[in-house]
């Protein structure tokens, strides 16, 4: 059985962050989506939200 590699959160953004500039080449695009889900948390004016690309014509 192999062994479990442990990988901090840190670690895995850092692998995401070089695997996505090394695809895209630092290009920047515009990304079309609706957002689904929406909160703001005052304390720190942050605002999550939550996307998604539907179906052309639909609402799925």
């Amino acid at each position: 059985m192999p062994a479990t590699a442990i990988l901090k959160l840190s670690g895995l953004a850092s692998q995401v962050e070089q695997v996505i500039n090394k695809t895209f080449n630092n290009l920047q695009f515009w990304v079309i989506a609706e957002v689904t889900n929406h909160s703001h948390k005052v304390a720190t004016n942050y605002h999550y939200m939550e996307l998604v690309e539907k179906a052309p014509g639909s609402d799925k």
